[in-house]
């Protein structure tokens, strides 16, 4: 078997003891990291292929715990708007527009983000069509928990959205039995529920109930505004954390989406059950409010990054939302030495994994585990000097810096080239598809300037 060895770089595993290694070659075989040896001893094999990383820094591929590729096609037509105009004006009508082969260029192009921005696993709230989404992440080489989002219950729905409780399992458990674990094991099934807006106490009993069964997880938007949790007090009788608790879906196997409108006693039930938490800082900020995530770390509540949408954040970049999670927190703490830059790495590297229930494969750069990894280089105006490399992947990477992208063990990126995906008939096809949907969906954007 040829392998790949990484030289001369600094190696920032991750790892439990959170070393950062130098004068070792990191060795890849396969899928997986079959060494991290010491320099002066490895001896290359024949066909070995060599990077010499010097001056570079190798870390895991970021996880991404929270996007939506069907939405991709949709940047740009959900600004400067509250998040009920969000989501019934614009992004209901466009996903709801979207055909098989939409969805499938939406999906190579934030893949295609992705990658550049050296995310190798994410996890999706809920996709349209299935097929051309899991063939599209398959082509492109990353890994992906993908979930139909269930919605059964509430008002506004796009025609053919609403289906009973019943039928909502049965459809997922279909694309469990057929997507699950495809892709050499990058691509993995969840159950997927709206928000409380859209789905029954029933349908949220039922989802907790097969997902268990099936030992899966749940993907959800939660207390995403004041509107929600009034609603959910009204007409449901508790709070969104409480009611769920009643219902049974609480547990280390829920992956809870935003959570900016929670109590204290909310974060301590989530702290109890092992829910996990996705901060998407871009987001809520456009559209939601100023989410504090602190209060739930030092519950124990595990804490990871994510995205959001094209519609709702616009750049799907976790270097982005890295920088954006240290300094938001900060100011809304009044304290600058919270949220340090070696926190906000592990949210968005070995926590993302445990939110995701992967981290006995990914997030992290040991022996034995999946080869998701990225190569920085710091040597560009905006991170040099370097007096605290872990300060500076944090408080000054960009994109740009990021020059390799590795997942299951295969380069998706080289020298900023993607080289397995024909990226400019990708946004040609994007130019063609977006207007399309946008169409067929009659959404009218108001001019921003005369002429605009």
């Amino acid at each position: 078997m040829s392998r790949i060895a990484i030289r001369n770089a600094t190696i920032v595993t991750m790892n439990p003891g959170r070393q950062v290694l130098r004068d070792r070659v990191l060795v890849v075989a396969g899928d997986r990291i079959a060494g991290l040896e010491p320099a002066a001893t490895w001896v290359p094999s024949p066909g070995d292929e060599i990077l010499d990383a010097r001056g570079r820094i190798v870390l895991p591929g970021f996880v991404n715990t929270h996007a939506h590729t069907a939405q991709q096609l949709g940047r740009g037509l959900a600004d400067d708007v509250d998040l009920m105009t969000l989501l019934h004006d614009r992004v209901f009508p466009y996903e709801s527009s979207m055909a098989p082969d939409d969805s499938y260029v939406s999906t190579l192009l934030f893949g295609i983000e992705q990658i550049a921005n050296g995310t190798t696993t994410f996890a999706d709230a809920g996709i349209q069509h299935a097929s051309p989404t899991v063939q599209g992440i398959t082509e492109l080489g990353i890994r992906a928990a993908f979930c139909y989002s269930v919605t059964d219950a509430g008002e506004g729905l796009p025609s053919g959205w609403k289906l009973s409780a019943d039928e909502s399992i049965a459809r997922q458990e279909e694309a469990y039995a057929r997507y699950h674990g495809a892709a050499n094991g990058r691509i993995r099934w969840w159950f997927g529920l709206r928000t409380l807006f859209n789905n029954s106490d029933q349908v949220v009993e039922l989802t907790a109930e097969a997902a268990r069964r099936l030992n899966t997880h749940v993907h959800m938007h939660l207390a995403q505004s004041p509107g929600e949790v009034k609603y959910c007090q009204d007409a449901r009788g508790a709070s969104p954390i409480r009611l769920l608790a009643k219902l049974g879906l609480l547990g280390p196997n829920l992956l809870a989406v935003h959570c900016l409108y929670t109590d204290d006693e909310e974060i301590d039930l989530m702290a109890e059950h092992g829910v996990k938490l996705s901060h998407n800082p871009a987001a809520g900020l456009k559209i939601m409010g100023v989410p504090r995530i602190i209060p739930f770390r030092e519950r124990g509540v595990v804490t990871a990054l994510g995205t959001d949408s094209g519609a709702s954040n616009n750049r799907n970049s976790m270097p982005d939302e890295m920088w954006l999670t240290t300094l938001l927190q900060k100011g809304a703490h009044g304290d600058p030495a919270v949220m340090t830059a070696q926190e906000v790495l592990e949210m968005a590297t070995i926590d993302g994994a445990r939110a995701l229930g992967w981290d006995d494969e990914i997030g992290s750069l040991e022996v034995g585990k999946k080869a998701d990894l990225v190569v920085v280089d710091p040597g560009t105006s905006n991170m040099q000097p370097l007096h605290d490399p872990i300060a500076n992947l944090v408080f000054c990477m960009k994109t740009d810096n990021i020059q390799y992208t590795m997942c299951d063990g295969v380069w998706l990126m080289k020298d900023r080239r993607i080289g397995h995906v024909d990226v400019p008939a990708v946004l040609r096809a994007v130019h063609e598809h977006a207007g399309q949907v946008r169409e067929r969906s009659g959404i009218q954007l108001p001019a921003r300037f005369p002429g605009a």
